[in-house]
């Protein structure tokens, strides 16, 4: 249930072929609208956004007192902050979505904190340390 949105028929697809064929739907997709059903079986924005909190309820639920770590993809992450942060899914996102950062979320009283977000420390020291064990300063 963590897995990233169904895209139905834009499902690996450029960009330019998508607003060309369905531009309609294209502005629709992209102006993230949260009941735009993607053509083709896709998933929409709501869908995926009550799949992700499900989701994330259940582990909390099931892990009570333990830390998860989740690995997964950005619309994903984007749901798991509003979730925790209580961002309707018609508010523009302002948040970072990085890749490979660290995103902590608290289960507390059946409700979700967010703790930290976006956080790539480790990744500077990562690209640090191998500069310097290649002679770069």
């Amino acid at each position: 249930r963590l897995r990233e949105r169904h895209d139905g028929g834009y499902e690996g697809r450029p960009y330019e072929e998508i607003e060309r064929s369905d531009p309609d739907g294209y502005a629709r997709w992209r102006a993230r609208e949260p009941a735009f059903a993607l053509p083709g079986g896709g998933e929409t924005l709501r869908s995926l956004h009550e799949r992700v909190e499900a989701a994330l309820r259940d582990l909390a639920r099931r892990h009570e007192g333990q830390v998860v770590a989740i690995v997964t993809h950005g619309g994903v992450l984007d749901c798991a902050f509003r979730v925790a942060t209580g961002l309707a899914l018609e508010t523009t996102r302002t948040h970072e979505l990085l890749n490979a950062s660290l995103n902590r979320i608290a289960w507390q009283d059946e409700s979700f904190a967010l703790l930290a977000w976006a956080d790539a420390a480790h990744l500077v020291e990562a690209i640090d340390d191998a500069a310097q064990a290649r002679g770069h300063p």
